[in-house]
C-alpha cells in the first residue's frame, strides 16, 4: 500500500486496505464482526467515493461477501453478492469472479432451509450450475479450484437430499484443501462437514471435525473466528475443552511448539517433517500404523517397538515391528504374557507422561520384570500419545544393544513424532468411521428404494371394532417400551402393519424399520442377509455387505414369518437376542448392535416347538409380549369402513371417480368368511374398481363362496413315514444310536447319517421313560 500510494495509486492501495481488514476481522480488529471498518478504513467512505466504479466495487463486495459468509451472516453475504454481481464483469479473466461464485453458492446453500418451494428450486438450478461451472475451473487449474468445485459439488448434494454423495465430495474437498495447503478452505470444509454430521445426530464425530476446523483457523491467524466457532458450538467444542485441552490451541499443537523451543538446535527438523509428512499422507488406518511403526523405528534408533491405542478404555498393542517386519494385529491386551514392559506401559497410560529406561537389566524398579528377566532389553522409551488433550495411545521402544540407546535428540524427535502421530491415528479412525457412516447412509437408501418398490401395505390401519381396538390398545402399550413383541394371526390380518405402528409410536421411530421376510430367503443365504457378510466369505461376495440387523442399529428388525428360520440360525439369532452381537459371515469382529425385535408368524410355534422344529428358548424370548391379530370374520363390522378405504384408494389411483356401493353388493361382502382376511378383501376390491364403468361399485360375477375345503393327501407323506419307523426302531433299541445293537446297525446306516434325518425330522432323545418323546 505505501508503494502504490507513492507512485500516485490511491485508488489501489485504498481497495487493498479493504482487502487487508479482511484479515484484521478474521483476527478481531475491526469494529465489529463482519465488518470492514477500522484501522483507517470506512465502508460507507469508500462506497460514497467509488460508487459507479465497477472495478473498485468488485473488490469492495466480493471481499464482504467471503467475510459475511466466514462470520454466518447470510443474509449480508446475499446482499453483498447481489452487488457483486451486478460489477463483476468488468474483471473477468482475474480471481474475483471465480471467487464469488464460490461464495455466492455456499452462501445459497446455507440459506436454503429458509427458502420457499419456488425460491429453493432457482436456488438449486443455481447451485448445480456454480458447480459445473467450478468443475471446469477445476479440471483446467485443479491447484486453485479443485477444492472449491467439491465442496459447492458437496453442498448441493446435501441441500438436494443425496446424503451419500455429499459425505463422498466432502471427504475430498478436505483431502484437496489440505494436499493444496488451502488453510481457510480447509477449515470451512471441516467446519461444512461437522454441521452436516451434527444435523444427523453424529455429534462426537462432528466434535472431531470442527475441532480439526478450529485448530486451521487457529493456525492460520484467523482466531476471531475460531472464537466465532467456539460460541456457536459450545456443546461440542465445549466437550473438547472439558477433557483437558486448551481451549485456543490444541494440545497437539502446542506440544509440537514447546518442543520446537525447547531444543530447535538439537531437533532435526528435516526427519521430522519428513516422517510427518510421510504419516499425514495416510489416511487408510491399517497402512498408517504400519508407515508410522518403520519410520519412528528408523528415526528413534530402535531395534523393535509397538504402538498401543485406547479400546474400550484399555490400552491394546495395535501395531508391532522388530527390524523389517511390521505386524498390524487386531489387539494384544497387557494382561497375561504381553510383547513388552507391561509395568512401563501401564505407568506411560495412567500418568501419560514418558519414560525413559538406561538398562532396563540394571534397573532397580523394572529389572525384576518378567518380561525383562525373559528378554533382556537395555534401552526403553515410552512416549504417550496425545489428541486434543486426551491420551489414545502410547509408542513403546527397545534398543537390546546398548544402554542409554535414546539421547535426548532421539527423545526429542519421538515427542515431534507422537504428536504428529496422534493427528494421523485420529484423522485416519475418523475417515474410518465416515467411510462406515457413508456406507450405512448407502444401504439404508438402497433398502429404502427396495422398500417403496416392494412394499404393498395397506396404508393405515382401518376399522373400529372391538377385535382391532383391543389389538391397538396393546400396541399403545408396548410400542414406548423395548420389549420383543410377537405378532401371531392369519394371512392377509395386518401383522406388518401392525409392526409399522409399533415402531412409529416407539422412541426409535427417527431410526429405519427393517423388514425382512424369512420365508423368502433361501436358507443358504438367509445368515447373510440378516448379520451380512465380508468381501470373499463365499463364492459371489465380491464385496463386504452390511446385514439387516447392522443396518438397523438403533431402530427395529421386523422378522416376518419368523417360524421359517432354519434351526441353526434359530441359535444365532437367540444370540443376538440375548447378547446384541454377532459376527458378520466370513468375519472374526464382533459387532455389537443396538435393535428391538419384532415378530411375525401365521404358524402355531407352540405346536412347532412340540414337533422339534422350532427351539423352545427361541420362542420364549420372541413370546415376551405376544399380539394376535383378529381374522376379518372376526370383524366385520370393519368390512364396510375397508371397502371404503380400498375403492377410494383404488378409484384415484385408476382416475375413477366411484361414489357409492350398492347395499346389496356390500351385503354381500360382509356375509363372506373371507379366508384370505383383509388381503383378498383388497384384491375383490381392486379388480371391483377396474371393471365398474359408472359411478356405483360393481362387483359383477363375484360371488362369496365359502372356503374351499382342504386337500389332505390320500396317505401318509414320506417324511411322516420316515418318521414312525425310526422312532419305533429307537424305542426297540432303547435309543441306542450306535453300537453293535443300535438302531444304526438294524436300519443298516450310519450313525452319523441317522442322527442327521433325526434331527431334519425333528426327533429327540425322550428326556425320561422310553416313550415321552419330544
Amino acid at each position: 500500500m505505501d508503494f502504490l500510494r507513492q507512485i500516485k495509486m490511491d485508488a489501489f492501495a485504498d481497495a487493498q486496505k479493504g482487502i487487508l481488514n479482511h484479515a484484521l476481522a478474521l483476527k478481531g480488529r475491526t469494529a465489529k464482526r463482519a465488518s470492514l471498518s477500522g484501522d483507517g478504513f470506512d465502508e460507507q467512505a469508500y462506497l460514497a467515493t467509488y460508487q459507479g466504479n465497477p472495478f473498485f466495487e468488485t473488490f469492495f463486495w466480493v471481499t464482504k461477501l467471503a467475510l459475511a459468509y466466514l462470520f454466518e451472516e447470510y443474509d449480508e453475504a446475499a446482499a453483498a453478492a447481489r452487488r457483486a454481481e451486478a460489477v463483476t464483469h468488468s474483471l473477468t479473466g482475474t480471481i474475483w469472479p471465480a471467487k464469488l461464485c464460490f461464495y455466492h453458492a455456499l452462501t445459497r446453500a446455507a440459506l436454503y432451509p429458509k427458502m420457499g418451494e419456488d425460491e429453493r428450486r432457482e436456488a438449486l438450478r443455481q447451485l448445480e450450475a456454480a458447480r459445473d461451472r467450478l468443475a471446469v475451473w477445476a479440471e483446467n487449474c485443479p491447484e486453485n479450484f479443485r477444492h472449491q468445485h467439491l465442496l459447492v459439488a458437496a453442498e448441493t448434494a446435501r441441500v438436494a437430499g443425496r446424503p451419500v454423495e455429499a459425505v463422498e465430495h466432502y471427504d475430498a474437498a478436505v483431502r484437496a484443501a489440505r494436499d493444496g495447503d488451502v488453510p481457510c478452505e480447509r477449515a470451512l470444509a471441516n467446519e461444512l462437514v461437522a454441521c452436516f454430521w451434527r444435523e444427523r445426530g453424529h455429534d462426537r464425530l462432528a466434535a472431531q471435525f470442527l475441532a480439526e476446523a478450529r485448530y486451521v483457523y487457529e493456525q492460520w491467524g484467523a482466531t476471531a473466528k475460531a472464537r466465532d466457532l467456539e460460541r456457536r458450538h459450545p456443546g461440542l467444542l465445549g466437550a473438547l475443552a472439558g477433557s483437558g485441552a486448551p481451549a485456543a490451541l490444541p494440545a497437539e499443537r502446542e506440544a509440537t511448539l514447546l518442543t520446537t523451543r525447547t531444543g530447535a538446535a538439537s531437533l532435526d527438523l528435516f526427519t521430522v517433517l519428513k516422517a510427518a509428512q510421510a504419516i499425514s499422507s495416510e489416511i487408510d488406518l491399517e497402512r498408517l500404523l504400519a508407515k508410522l511403526m518403520r519410520i519412528v523405528v528408523e528415526n528413534a534408533g530402535a531395534q523393535r517397538g509397538h504402538l498401543l491405542l485406547a479400546r474400550g478404555g484399555a490400552p491394546l498393542v495395535q501395531a508391532s515391528v522388530e527390524e523389517d517386519r511390521v505386524q498390524v494385529l487386531h489387539a494384544v491386551p497387557l494382561a497375561g504374557d504381553p510383547p513388552l514392559c507391561a509395568p512401563i506401559a501401564n505407568y506411560v497410560w495412567r500418568t501419560a507422561s514418558s519414560v525413559v529406561v538406561a538398562d532396563a537389566v540394571a534397573d532397580r524398579a523394572y529389572g525384576g520384570d518378567p518380561y525383562v528377566v525373559r528378554n533382556r532389553p537395555r534401552s526403553i522409551l515410552c512416549a504417550p500419545v496425545v489428541h486434543q488433550g486426551k491420551l489414545i495411545g502410547a509408542l513403546y521402544l527397545e534398543n537390546n544393544l546398548a544402554p542409554d540407546a535414546f539421547t535426548p535428540d532421539r527423545i526429542q524427535v519421538m515427542q515431534a513424532l507422537s504428536s504428529q502421530a496422534a493427528i494421523a491415528i485420529r484423522n485416519a479412525e475418523l475417515f474410518t468411521e465416515v467411510a462406515r457412516l457413508r456406507d450405512r447412509l448407502q444401504a439404508e437408501n438402497v433398502y429404502l428404494l427396495e422398500e417403496i418398490r416392494s412394499h404393498q401395505g395397506f396404508g393405515e390401519i382401518v376399522g373400529r371394532s372391538p377385535a382391532l381396538s383391543r389389538v391397538l390398545a396393546q400396541v399403545e402399550q408396548v410400542a414406548p417400551t423395548d420389549a420383543t413383541v410377537l405378532i401371531c394371526g392369519e394371512t392377509g390380518t395386518g401383522k406388518e402393519l401392525v409392526a409399522r405402528a409399533i415402531h412409529q409410536m416407539s422412541p426409535r421411530k427417527v431410526r429405519p424399520l427393517v423388514t425382512v421376510n424369512c420365508g423368502a430367503i433361501s436358507p443358504g443365504l438367509v445368515e447373510s442377509e440378516l448379520f451380512g457378510h465380508e468381501k470373499g466369505a463365499f463364492t459371489g461376495a465380491v464385496a463386504r455387505k452390511i446385514g439387516r440387523f447392522e443396518l438397523a442399529h438403533g431402530g427395529t428388525v421386523f422378522l416376518d414369518e419368523v417360524g421359517e428360520l432354519p434351526l441353526d440360525m434359530q441359535v444365532k439369532l437367540l444370540r443376538v437376542l440375548q447378547d446384541g452381537v454377532f459376527e458378520r459371515v466370513g468375519g472374526s469382529r464382533a459387532i455389537r448392535v443396538d435393535v428391538r425385535l419384532i415378530a411375525a408368524t401365521h404358524r402355531d410355534l407352540e405346536q412347532a416347538v412340540e414337533a422339534g422344529a422350532f427351539r423352545d428358548d427361541l420362542y420364549y424370548r420372541l413370546n415376551v409380549f405376544p399380539i394376535r391379530t383378529p381374522p376379518l370374520r372376526d370383524r366385520k363390522e370393519d368390512i364396510p369402513l375397508l371397502v371404503r378405504h380400498f375403492t377410494l384408494k383404488h378409484a384415484r389411483k385408476l382416475g375413477k371417480k366411484i361414489e357409492t356401493v350398492p347395499k346389496r353388493a356390500l351385503d354381500a361382502l360382509t356375509a363372506y368368511s373371507w379366508p384370505g382376511n383383509v388381503r383378498e378383501l383388497a384384491n375383490v376390491i381392486e379388480r371391483s374398481v377396474i371393471i365398474t364403468r359408472g359411478t356405483a361399485l360393481e362387483i359383477a360375477e363375484w360371488v362369496a363362496q365359502g372356503p374351499a375345503p382342504a386337500r389332505r393327501p390320500a396317505g401318509p407323506t414320506l417324511d411322516e413315514v420316515e418318521r414312525a419307523h425310526l422312532l419305533a426302531t429307537l424305542e426297540k433299541t432303547g435309543w441306542r444310536v450306535s453300537g453293535p445293537h443300535g438302531a444304526a446297525r438294524v436300519l443298516g446306516l450310519k450313525p452319523t447319517t441317522l442322527e442327521a434325518r433325526m434331527k431334519k425330522l425333528g426327533i429327540r432323545r425322550p428326556k425320561a421313560g422310553p416313550s415321552a418323546l419330544t
